[in-house]
């Protein structure tokens, strides 16, 4: 019976330090899940931050885009006049920009009902419109659209806003693009649709 006693003792203590060892694990478990969550939790901070700092340098990078293609278009506008004047040996040719009169060209084709609302609001879009008069005293017009790089859309673009103004005036209208660089799918779009492609490396240029 002592005997019996014995073990019975021993098996209590070893269950008792067993248990005081799973108790020991489970202490370490649960600071180990505390740990976790407070990394899981400062790692969603971190990318929120991250994310917050993305979209921030991307509005700045939009921003800073914007501001070198407005200078780029407002230099770029008057050289390309003179390039439209020379190559289509115009008398003279001015630039209308896109805020048109009441009363102009775009109402008028409007209101008589010559093109839709809808395509007159492409039309209003368009980046500059050069014209002029031939040797013969003909009005010339020339919708351009302005892009440091000339992509197919931008020529594509133009293209459709020059058959616009062509169906609005009833009057000879060219389509071209400008800028800095342009791609070879573009200059080839351009030759096939009988776009104007004019390079202007940068708005101090002379020519």
């Amino acid at each position: 019976m002592s005997a019996l006693t014995s073990q019975v003792s021993r098996l209590t203590e070893a269950q008792q330090q067993t248990d005081e060892r799973v108790a020991r694990l489970e202490e370490q478990m649960s600071a180990l899940t505390s740990q976790v969550s407070r990394l899981a939790e400062a790692q969603q901070q971190t990318n929120e931050r991250v994310t917050e700092m993305n979209d921030r340098m991307t509005i700045l990078s939009g921003r800073v885009s914007n501001l070198a293609g407005g200078r780029y278009e407002k230099g770029a506008s008057r050289l390309a006049r003179r390039r439209i004047r020379r190559l289509l040996n115009l008398t003279e040719a001015t630039i209308t920009h896109t805020e048109w009169e009441p009363g102009a060209i775009l109402y008028d084709a409007v209101d008589s009902e010559v093109m839709t609302e809808s395509e007159a609001e492409d039309l209003d879009r368009v980046d500059l419109v050069i014209t002029g008069q031939d040797e013969a005293g003909n009005i010339v017009h020339t919708a351009v659209e302005i892009s440091v790089t000339i992509e197919p859309s931008d020529v594509t673009r133009s293209a459709r806003r020059a058959a616009l103004f062509r169906k609005a005036t009833g009057q000879t209208v060219h389509a071209a693009v400008v800028g800095s660089i342009t791609t070879p799918e573009a200059t080839a779009m351009a030759e096939s649709r009988n776009v104007i492609i004019l390079t202007i490396p940068a708005p101090t240029d002379d020519i």
